[in-house]
């Protein structure tokens, strides 16, 4: 099953164990990689004055303030909790330290504040994915490990058609069955998706593609009195579980495009609540 959710990357670089750098920060919270990178920009002697920094970084905790630490351990060599945290707050952000207090920082926001949550939503998240994926970070990046999980941005219609079933009286070769797929190739990107959303529950194809889609996309025929008003022929219907749309034998391609455009932009898929 797809999940339809946006993780950051970092969210993926920490399930695969890859380290941090400062643009991971400025990806992730912007507004702080902003004010850090006015910080290296600056080159004045007065840069301890103008930026008033030292190695200790203060946080609420349901109205307690907490002093935490992000001195490099090299510095830490046989010192009690208070004796580092004593140091961090002595200890100045100059010009000559600053990358490593980005770097420390850095490491600190994304990963050591987060670190006892993250380990009770790994657990879960290995409860969702097979763990063994989560060790073989030197086979996946994180936007790789990213379309397992959630699935393929881009959507490709041919691929689609090709492992498409026809079934209950329609063939690839039936009239409607090319007036859907014709009206299907010219949707944007967007379209696309609300189709994919309308059929199997989730906007995005699993990685791997149309291929991948189990069971694969089946379009199934569904009978209709010919001598009825338009705006009485029923919509196509789906069934997400077993990926099956019901199609009804529109004998108009502006018919079959505007119930299914009518059927598409009124549904709603899977999702977290």
């Amino acid at each position: 099953v797809l999940l339809d959710i946006k993780f950051p990357e970092v969210v993926y670089k920490n399930l695969l164990n890859i380290p941090f750098t400062f643009e991971d920060l400025k990806a992730t919270f912007p507004i702080i990689g902003l004010s850090l990178q006015k910080m290296l920009d600056y080159n004045e002697d007065d840069f301890e004055e103008v930026f008033c920094l030292n190695f200790c970084v203060n946080t609420n905790v349901f109205g307690q303030i907490i002093e935490n630490s992000i001195l490099p351990s090299k510095y830490c060599n046989n010192l009690t909790e208070a004796q580092i945290i004593e140091k961090a707050k002595n200890t100045s952000v100059t010009l000559f330290n600053r990358n490593e207090y980005i770097g420390a920082y850095s490491n600190w926001l994304l990963w050591n504040s987060i670190e006892q949550p993250f380990k009770f939503f790994l657990e879960g998240f290995k409860k969702v994915l097979d763990s063994s994926l989560l060790k073989q970070s030197n086979f996946f990046r994180p936007l790789e490990l990213e379309a397992i999980i959630c699935g393929q941005i881009e959507i490709d219609i041919d691929q689609l058609q090709k492992t498409t079933k026809y079934i209950n009286g329609y063939t690839e070769n039936s009239e409607t069955i090319k007036y859907f797929w014709q009206i299907v190739k010219s949707f944007n990107l967007e379209e696309k998706r609300k189709l994919l959303l309308f059929i199997t529950g989730v906007g995005k194809l699993p990685f791997g593609g149309a291929e991948a889609l189990l069971p694969p996309l089946t379009i199934q025929r569904l009978g209709i009195d010919t001598n009825t008003n338009i705006n009485n022929l029923p919509l196509p219907s789906a069934h997400t579980c077993f990926n099956i749309i019901d199609l009804p034998d529109y004998k108009c391609e502006a018919t079959l495009r505007k119930k299914l455009e009518i059927a598409i932009n009124n549904c709603v898929g899977f999702g977290l609540v």
